[in-house]
């Protein structure tokens, strides 16, 4: 038994998904600005790869949330 299955459409949504993270990475870049996201229940930050460059060496999200309390 041979199975095939169409799986063009699913590409292209990678394939969109992919440029549409491009063009966030870029904006953020161009723009000097990052995202972010803050778990309150685990006291988790997840920040965008260029958080570093944005805020420097010394801003931590251990900072950040020393900050929220």
């Amino acid at each position: 038994v041979i199975g095939v299955e169409d799986i063009s459409d699913e590409r292209a949504t990678q394939a969109a998904l992919a440029a549409s993270e491009e063009r966030l990475r870029l904006g953020l870049a161009a723009g000097r600005m990052v995202t972010w996201e803050y778990d309150l229940a685990s006291g988790t930050v997840i920040r965008s790869a260029n958080a570093m460059e944005v805020f420097g060496p010394g801003d931590r999200p251990e900072h950040f949330t020393a900050r929220l309390s």
